[in-house]
């Protein structure tokens, strides 16, 4: 299935400074566990640090995701979300709004190389 823009600025917090072949399966087992923005703004801290500590930044990462899923819930979006750089934000506007970027104007690689390849090289 699709994700939609609340699963996606999830991953993009999953990705911050984690491996993604380490985050996805611990993404996926946050989704699962708390499959809406307002399950997951209100999942116990100490039971989703639990399920992610091993991706690092355990703490951080449990305070940002249940925050932006707080402000999701509440119809905020990049790039006004506290938590959400200018990756979420790329990311977001690319997948979810459809927006036409050059590799030039994103700071991550793996953006930038996804935008070379769907422009055709």
């Amino acid at each position: 299935a699709a994700l939609g823009g609340w699963e996606l600025l999830v991953g993009c917090l999953m990705l911050n400074k984690t491996d993604r072949r380490q985050a996805r399966p611990t993404l996926v087992d946050l989704l699962v566990r708390w499959p809406t923005p307002n399950e997951m703004a209100a999942a116990d801290p100490d039971e989703m640090f639990e399920m992610i500590k091993d991706c690092g930044l355990g703490r951080r990462r449990t305070d940002a995701l249940r925050s932006v899923s707080a402000q999701w819930a509440a119809g905020v979006r990049p790039p006004r979300m506290k938590w959400c750089g200018k990756y979420a934000d790329d990311s977001y506007k690319i997948f979810c709004e459809g927006a036409t970027m050059l590799p030039e104007e994103v700071t991550d690689g793996e953006l930038a190389e996804y935008l070379r390849w769907r422009r055709g090289g």
